[in-house]
């Protein structure tokens, strides 16, 4: 009954059939993350009246791929999409798979600090979302700092999403997995 999209939805035509689709369907939702205000514009501006959908402020870092790169744009951000008449705030998500790519100390410690800093970012958000709270990071190679990240985060639907190391990246993964 419910998608995360883990990324942003800017395709105008989609967003519409997406918006039928769930106004056809109410028992479903659809999540997806914005990380600009640019992001909002589109949402709100290809998302017809009485249109809902749900998003994740996308927090990201300095040198990452996606995401504001600091809590306070990653702020504006969610305080438009809490004004929206469209959009639902649900929560904040990032990606910390592309701070690195090995588990060495000063890796292990970037990336906990970056997961710490979404944690913080997510709880601050209370004050803006009616529902439970979400928070969501991945978790293919560093599932074990996201989830001690997490753990303090009480009454807040904290998600870990696998990455794709099923059909790809098998390799990769198997080298810096806390797994032995």
């Amino acid at each position: 009954p419910t998608v995360q999209l883990a990324n942003a939805c800017a395709d105008p035509a989609l967003l519409r059939r997406l918006a039928a689709h769930l106004a056809a369907h109410p028992e479903q939702e659809l999540v997806c993350w914005a990380d600009s205000l640019s992001t909002i514009d589109l949402l709100e501006r290809e998302l017809p009246p009485g249109a809902r959908l749900g998003v994740l402020v996308e927090l990201g870092a300095d040198g990452a791929r996606t995401g504001a790169r600091d809590e306070a744009t990653a702020r504006e951000i969610a305080e438009r999409v809490a004004a929206s008449g469209v959009l639902e705030l649900r929560g904040a998500a990032g990606y910390e798979g592309a701070l690195a790519h090995d588990r060495s100390p000063e890796v292990l410690e970037a990336v906990s600090t970056y997961c710490r800093r979404l944690a913080a970012f997510a709880e601050s958000l209370r004050p803006l979302i009616d529902a439970t709270p979400w928070v969501s990071a991945g978790g293919s190679a560093y599932f074990d700092l996201v989830a001690d990240a997490f753990a303090p985060l009480t009454d807040m639907r904290a998600i870990l999403r696998s990455g794709a190391y099923i059909v790809h990246d098998s390799g990769f993964y198997r080298g810096i997995s806390p797994l032995d």
